[in-house]
């Protein structure tokens, strides 16, 4: 047993306020660093359900840049003088 998400769903406001089930699918799952990373994620609002397409994302489509993840540069402090 993985113990990795395969799906997780959620309640949302749908049209008027009528609230929907939203569903995220993952897949695909690869090592990364010595972590599990989903490489796919399917989004839809009840496409499960109704027939509709999913919303499809792969990992490479999400690549991002290692600066990404760096600190901010601090915040200046401000002279509030007195």
């Amino acid at each position: 047993m993985t113990y990795l998400d395969i799906r997780y769903d959620r309640m949302a406001d749908g049209l008027a306020g009528a609230p929907r089930r939203v569903s995220a699918i993952y897949g695909d799952y690869r090592t990364v660093e010595g972590l599990q990373i989903p490489f796919l994620i399917e989004t839809g609002a009840g496409w499960h359900d109704a027939g509709q397409d999913a919303d499809r994302n792969s990992g490479a489509e999400c690549a991002l840049d290692d600066s990404t993840f760096e600190n901010p540069a601090a915040p200046h402090s401000r002279n509030r003088g007195g």
